[in-house]
């Protein structure tokens, strides 16, 4: 009967009043349990909280030196050999789609950018997130014609079927925008020649970028937006670009690419890449494709490859996913893709050509070439 007594004798003390009473580390580490358990419920709740808006962790991107390897990427005329492998410079966004419900639905969406406001995503971020998100609207109708381009859509057709009166794109070789963590400079875009832009207006330019089953294989993420001016005290200086607001939006795409014009087709192995979208802002609600920067170009490695890695930048395929959901709960979206293209403006794919893994004549593809310089010659005022 005496192990009871010195267990108790253990864990406890008699006061001078003869009363029972816990000894004092028995109190302390009751205490330290109770905060643990409060700190690990907290996490739970906002990993809870976390998974409703559709977010996941910030990616990192890995460096791999580059192999010397030629290799075709589709271009906004078709496609074309990858250049030399750039060596980037421009900072990479590490935190950035029909558009979510919200609570703020406003009676008419204002056009006049004066009227928008631009808050902060995270910390020391120049991209901005603009409010009232309905100005998001126009941006995905202009993302949604680059996206009916890669699946299956000439660029003409693209703008009929959301009823667009031009094209909205306005390559150009240069801008002054914004990184999101080194402030305004130049930014280099990969500019197509004057030759290209004409080419890639042909009706009967069909492209599919799609993966080895045939499925859609490009999703463009908004990373965040911008003004195109300088603010200091009462002075606002602007940046001499046409545009009052600027949107960054990254372009995943990868696995195949095919061309079809006329009687000839083309298909190849793409290199999954991500680029770097830049649009802006011309007035009255319409948004334009201004193009893609040329850095940073970054590699999707993909969890089969085993194949040495083309690109100084990397990211691993499910990292990718990750930062698209991340990047786009910022704004209160989802990814812009096939599945919400179809549920937003209920357009879907294109159907590919009969047997199109096996039309790989690289003759067909001179062919294509061929007939698209010949149209653009002809249609040159």
């Amino acid at each position: 009967m005496g192990r009871p007594d010195k267990l108790t004798d253990g864990l406890t003390y008699t006061d001078l009043a003869g009363r029972r009473r816990l000894r004092r580390y028995l109190l302390a580490a009751a205490a330290i349990f109770i905060l643990i358990g409060a700190i690990i419920y907290l996490g739970w709740q906002q990993q809870q909280s976390l998974l409703v808006q559709g977010a996941g962790a910030p990616t990192s991107v890995n460096t791999a030196a580059p192999q010397a390897e030629e290799t075709f990427i589709p271009t906004d005329s078709g496609l074309a050999l990858m250049e030399t492998q750039p060596s980037p410079t421009t900072a990479l966004p590490t935190d950035a789609s029909t558009v979510v419900p919200s609570d703020h639905t406003p009676v008419a969406c204002p056009d006049d950018p004066n009227a928008w406001e631009f808050l902060d995503i995270t910390r020391n971020d120049n991209f901005k997130k603009i409010d009232p998100p309905c100005v998001y609207d126009g941006l995905a109708r202009t993302v949604a014609w680059d996206l009916l381009k890669v699946v299956g859509y000439s660029a003409p057709e693209a703008a009929e079927m959301l009823g667009v009166s031009d094209l909205p794109w306005r390559p150009v070789p240069e801008i002054i925008g914004m990184t999101n963590t080194q402030g305004s400079m130049p930014i280099a875009m990969a500019n197509p020649r004057e030759e290209e832009i004409r080419q890639a207006r042909h009706p009967g330019l069909h492209t599919w970028i799609v993966d080895r089953n045939g499925k859609p294989g490009v999703t463009f993420t908004l990373r965040g937006c911008y003004r195109i001016e300088t603010i200091e005290g009462e002075r606002v200086e602007g940046w001499g670009v046409a545009y009052s607001v600027v949107c960054i939006v990254t372009m995943d795409q990868g696995g195949w690419a095919v061309l079809e014009l006329g009687p000839h087709t083309y298909t190849t192995n793409s290199l999954p890449t991500r680029r770097f979208f830049m649009y802006g802002y011309a007035g009255d609600g319409l948004w334009v494709s201004i193009g893609y920067q040329k850095e940073p170009f970054v590699e999707i490695r993909l969890p089969e490859s085993s194949n040495p890695a083309v690109l100084p930048l990397t990211m691993g395929l499910e990292q990718i996913v990750q930062d698209r959901k991340f990047s786009a709960g910022l704004h209160g979206l989802v990814p812009w893709d096939a599945t919400w293209l179809e549920e937003t403006f209920s357009l879907s794919i294109r159907p590919l050509p009969t047997n199109w893994q096996g039309l790989n004549d690289s003759s067909e593809y001179q062919a294509i070439q061929i007939e698209k310089e010949k149209w653009a010659e002809e249609e040159s005022p």
